[in-house]
């Protein structure tokens, strides 16, 4: 019969970082030395921020899985690519249970009874059960501008990829790892949307590219990017592919790229 470690080691990726953010709301009001408490989380998965906290702090929070007899290492900070204004809380999974930790400071450490009681609440949909935050305004405006501009190209027939950032200021030259696309579809076009933060609207626009997919050799790569992860150099790409705003957009894509196929 599995035991729960061997259960989450079998989830895929999403849904152990799910059920990493459940152990982490559920230890969150926890004291760490006299100077972190939490208290109550809600939940905002925008804006690359996984809770909110009652005083406003941003927290993301991510998962890692070791192998069995792996050994744990020392506690510390999350290491990978971070944003400014966000704090990372870390949930690690091991052979003896799991350890929870923000910013390298140790909130709880849970023994496999433990995380099976978060295992069962987990499978219940206690995650529904923490108090949520409406849906950040930003988050709306950006699915609601990337909805337009995908079915403006959809009724002209093209594939279009609409890939969108509400806070661009903090990835600095780095794209998304999944701009320039992996596999050509006929038709296809990439459009990428970055908004200055706060204020998400059509005329707010940071970055606006765009560009046949048959075209995606032509952008520029850095050679070294966070995680090793293809990724496009957003200050020199060719300004053919850029647009001032929506409008701009919509208006002159087909003249410029007047065969698109």
């Amino acid at each position: 019969m599995e035991n729960i470690i061997q259960k989450i080691r079998q989830l895929n990726s999403a849904r152990a970082g799910s059920l990493a953010e459940l152990a982490f709301a559920l230890t969150a009001a926890r004291d760490v030395g006299g100077e972190i408490k939490l208290g109550k989380l809600k939940i905002q998965h925008a804006d690359q921020t996984d809770f909110v906290t009652v005083s406003g702090r941003r927290i993301d929070v991510k998962s890692r899985r070791f192998r069995a007899n792996e050994p744990l290492p020392p506690l510390r900070a999350y290491q990978g690519p971070r944003v400014k204004e966000i704090e990372y809380g870390v949930v690690e999974f091991y052979d003896n249970g799991a350890r929870i930790s923000l910013e390298g400071q140790l909130l709880a450490e849970i023994d496999e009874n433990k995380l099976e009681t978060i295992w069962r609440e987990w499978l219940k949909g206690r995650a529904q059960e923490i108090p949520s935050a409406e849906k950040p305004a930003s988050e709306e405006a950006a699915l609601e501008i990337s909805s337009e501009v995908k079915s403006f190209f959809t009724a002209k027939g093209f594939a279009p990829r609409v890939i969108y950032r509400t806070c661009e200021p903090s990835f600095g030259k780095e794209s998304p790892g999944n701009l320039k696309p992996t596999k050509l579809v006929p038709k296809g076009i990439s459009i990428y949307l970055s908004f200055y933060p706060g204020n998400v609207n059509r005329d707010n626009l940071y970055r606006l590219i765009a560009f046949p997919d048959n075209q995606a050799s032509k952008l520029p790569m850095h050679a070294k990017t966070h995680l090793h992860l293809p990724k496009v150099n957003l200050e020199e790409v060719d300004p053919k592919y850029k647009f001032k705003n929506i409008n701009d957009l919509l208006e002159n894509y087909f003249k410029r790229f007047p065969k698109s196929d």
